[in-house]
């Protein structure tokens, strides 16, 4: 699969329930879009395959995370602190996956 099959994607992911949370899937950007709750991040995958991984701080949105999709992976992963830990990189790779096989 190309980068991210030239499209964008963001969405909020839940780690307590590891899924998508529902009606968050977004294939413009949507600064709205931002997680509420401890257990939630926003993934973004830009055209190019560039992925960011954000959490709510207390002045606005924290990358906490950063990846570039290749191959059907999330390869050249960095990040700020223990977050996103190594069960939720691969929860967010499965997620990302799934979400870009359903884009129109």
């Amino acid at each position: 699969m190309a980068a991210a099959s030239g499209r964008y994607l963001e969405f909020l992911f839940d780690h307590a329930n590891v899924m998508v949370i529902a009606d968050t899937v977004r294939y413009v950007p949507d600064p709205s879009l931002r997680p509420s709750g401890r257990y939630q991040m926003k993934l973004a995958c830009d055209p190019q395959g560039q992925v960011s991984i954000q959490c709510a701080g207390d002045d606005g949105m924290i990358v906490i995370g950063l990846a570039q999709w290749r191959d059907s992976a999330l390869c050249d992963r960095k990040q700020q602190g223990g977050e996103p830990d190594d069960f939720q990189w691969i929860a967010l790779e499965d997620a990302l996956r799934a979400e870009l096989s359903r884009a129109p």
